[in-house]
């Protein structure tokens, strides 16, 4: 597994948070497949997905989960064990919850944007064949 801030595992890329208020604000980071703890890493357990970006508020290990389902192709988001509220689209993260395209996740200063690549329209187990451009 990789590390440091944007890491995540080796997966293939399920999506990306994209830091739009904040402590690092333009970074990206990517989002793989199944279970992806968030936080700003350090200690002996690291997240799989580190905002090591400068905001302290963020816990360390599990500020909250980003779930890919392979099989649904979709994503939630769940609460973590940071002490911190997570919100989603201004909600208070109470109990896991489906996220979509463009939502908002708030976690102590920093905002982050959900872009997903893996959906109902692309997953890495579709098969694809090159089109053909001849005439």
């Amino acid at each position: 597994m990789a590390s440091g801030p944007g890491s995540s595992a080796e997966d293939p890329v399920a999506g990306w948070l994209i830091v739009v208020a904040g402590p690092g604000k333009g970074r990206q980071v990517i989002i793989g497949q199944q279970d992806n703890t968030v936080g700003r890493g350090g200690g002996e357990n690291p997240p799989r997905v580190c905002l090591d970006f400068g905001d302290a508020g963020i816990a360390r290990n599990n500020a909250f989960i980003l779930r890919y389902d392979p099989r649904k192709r979709r994503f939630k988001i769940l609460p973590g064990s940071g002490t911190n509220i997570v919100y989603l689209n201004e909600k208070a993260l109470d109990a896991p919850a489906l996220i979509d395209i463009m939502d908002v996740i708030e976690v102590s200063e920093t905002q982050l944007l959900f872009m997903p690549l893996c959906s109902k329209h692309f997953d890495w187990s579709d098969t694809y064949k090159a089109e053909d451009d001849t005439e």
